[in-house]
């Protein structure tokens, strides 16, 4: 672009992935606390960007141990969970009340017929007919997992063999047990999906098809069995009504549809740089219904690191607690329950559900951020061409204040490829009622590549629509 006198305004896309790639230069992509929406959803032909649902508090339980599991399900009125060693049920006000202990550690398993409901440990199985009596079930094994398909459950045991119950009842019996055996490796795993049966090792996902005779009633599919990549442990593992989303054992978040493997890094290189180094030992992954689509949360404890995946736009984002970066979200497993997303908390007995109009996680303050993608002259038609900022306006929901509250969006920039932002601009997003609002910040700069970061602590709305930038040719720096 040569200099020029004039500035001209181009648009500047908002909507992206979090990207972390060892190229600094395209790792400077952020979405923290907030989620790309397809492009029906905002107010211009591009996608929006929105502030992820808040942590409100149905109901303080205050237990030392945390959040293992919630049913998926509403069993006779109630709503089922474990909290550390108990067995908590709540109801449609989510008043919540101890009904028995529970022994085992780590994340629970749970499936009801409608008449029982099993809740399996990695010390033992219980069932209640009822949801507050439970009772331990005499087992000739050591259960790791419960599921259920066509009114039987299917129990995985700890040596890796998989037990039918009788149909409509909780009696195993020997003869009605299966090895997966399409390579040596133990089966760590079981899921039912498209009223399949699979089957999951560190090194293949072998689906099983309910024939309803036999013993055990189950036929291997052999042409479907996806033999790229197995499962990094139990928990990393959950389902939409469209596909299976699981962690692999080589590291990879994947989607499994019609059987076959996709991996969900292809199209975000970062992504696959940042899982490789991680400890999967205790991650687990989660589906959860936000604004209509479905997200699916990789948990990573030891890494302190929770990422989202939209199922509608593909794209990555990241989710954490508080203002500083680096703490683990409070959230952990959840339900769809009594018309709410039900979240339980990683560290205490607390239940809360995801609210659109909650801005902070139990009361705890959050920061969302967006980290626009490099502009340069490459956007434009102009490859490495030395350009002049004036001005830089944003389509942003305005008038979000609450009476006098005047709430303030900062905005900084980045010239080295996003090594170091300058000083920042405090811009006002409007009191109530000021809807006229116009959000831009004027600064005079130069650049070959430009990066923008937004960030937002208020306790309000925070939504971000477009973006289009005034530039010029600047000639040679």
């Amino acid at each position: 672009m040569p200099i020029s006198t004039k500035f001209k305004k181009y648009p500047y896309t908002i909507a992206g992935d979090t990207f972390i790639s060892s190229a600094k230069d395209l790792s400077i992509q952020r979405t923290r606390n907030m989620y790309a929406v397809p492009a029906q959803n905002s107010l211009t032909d591009n996608a929006a960007v929105y502030s992820f649902p808040g942590l409100k508090s149905e109901f303080d339980f205050s237990l030392t141990t945390g959040d293992r599991g919630i049913h998926k399900r509403i069993f006779k009125g109630l709503g089922i969970k474990v909290s550390g060693d108990r067995l908590v049920a709540f109801g449609s006000d989510f008043q919540a009340t101890t009904v028995a202990g529970i022994l085992g550690s780590g994340l629970v398993s749970m499936e009801d017929n409608g008449s029982v409901l099993v809740v399996t440990t990695n010390e033992g199985m219980y069932q209640s007919s009822d949801g507050v009596s439970y009772s331990l079930v005499s087992l000739d094994f050591t259960p790791v997992q419960i599921a259920y398909l066509n009114d039987q459950f299917i129990a995985l045991d700890s040596d890796g063999f998989i037990w039918v119950a009788n149909v409509g009842t909780l009696t195993f019996n020997n003869l009605n047990t299966f090895k997966a055996d399409s390579t040596p490796s133990k089966t760590v795993a079981i899921k039912v999906f498209n009223q399949f049966l699979f089957a999951i090792s560190d090194e293949d996902f072998e689906p099983w098809e309910n024939t309803g005779t036999g013993n055990p009633p189950f036929e291997r599919m052999n042409g479907a069995i996806s033999e790229d990549t197995g499962i990094a442990n139990k928990d990393c593992i959950c389902s939409t009504s469209s596909a299976m989303y699981f962690l692999g054992s080589d590291n990879m978040p994947y989607r499994l549809v019609n059987f076959n493997s996709v991996k969900l890094s292809d199209s975000n290189i970062g992504i696959s740089e940042e899982f490789s180094g991680y400890d999967t030992a205790d991650a687990f992954i989660q589906c959860m219904l936000i604004n209509g689509m479905n997200m699916i949360f990789y948990y990573f404890p030891a890494e302190g690191k929770v990422w989202v995946f939209n199922e509608i736009t593909n794209l990555w984002s990241e989710i954490d607690e508080g203002v500083n970066e680096g703490s683990l979200w409070r959230g952990k497993t959840s339900a769809f329950l009594f018309g709410k997303m039900v979240v339980g908390d990683k560290d205490n007995g607390n239940i809360y559900t995801l609210d659109e109009t909650t801005f902070k996680d139990n009361g705890v303050q959050k920061t969302r951020q967006r980290v626009f993608r490099p502009f340069a002259g490459e956007t434009i038609g102009s490859p490495r061409e030395y350009m002049q900022m004036k001005m830089i306006q944003f389509a942003v929901e305005t008038a979000v204040g609450i009476g006098d509250d005047d709430p303030q969006m900062i905005v900084d920039y980045s010239t080295d490829g996003g090594r170091s932002f300058g000083a920042e601009s405090w811009l006002s997003l409007g009191r109530s009622g000021d809807y006229q609002e116009s959000i831009e910040d004027h600064s005079n700069r130069k650049f070959k590549d430009l990066t923008v970061r937004v960030t937002y602590t208020e306790n309000t709305r925070f939504t971000l629509y477009d973006a289009g930038i005034y530039v010029r040719g600047a000639g040679r720096p």
